[in-house]
């Protein structure tokens, strides 16, 4: 499970390997974790809701490099860290 990105220091972005549908990012905050479809929306877990914003900000920014590397790492190429 790579990770792709630390947010604030302490937010970890991570994308699973063979991981199922629909594409989707892992985020862990302290002792939560949840995960993110790429249009920011929590499909499991839960973030408090501060880096829950956050983190829905930053897919948004991000969207297409996120893609990316779902689309690299299932192809066995290493992810690109995005800050």
């Amino acid at each position: 499970m790579p990770t792709i990105a630390i947010l604030n220091s302490n937010i970890i972005i991570r994308i699973y390997f063979n991981d199922h549908n629909p594409p989707h990012i892992h985020a862990q905050y302290a002792e939560y974790e949840a995960s993110f479809d790429l249009k920011g929306k929590v499909l499991k877990g839960k973030l408090p809701k501060r880096q829950q914003n956050f983190v829905s900000a930053w897919i948004a920014l991000n969207t297409e490099a996120i893609q990316a590397n779902i689309e690299n790492i299932k192809a066995g190429i290493p992810p690109i860290r995005l800050s």
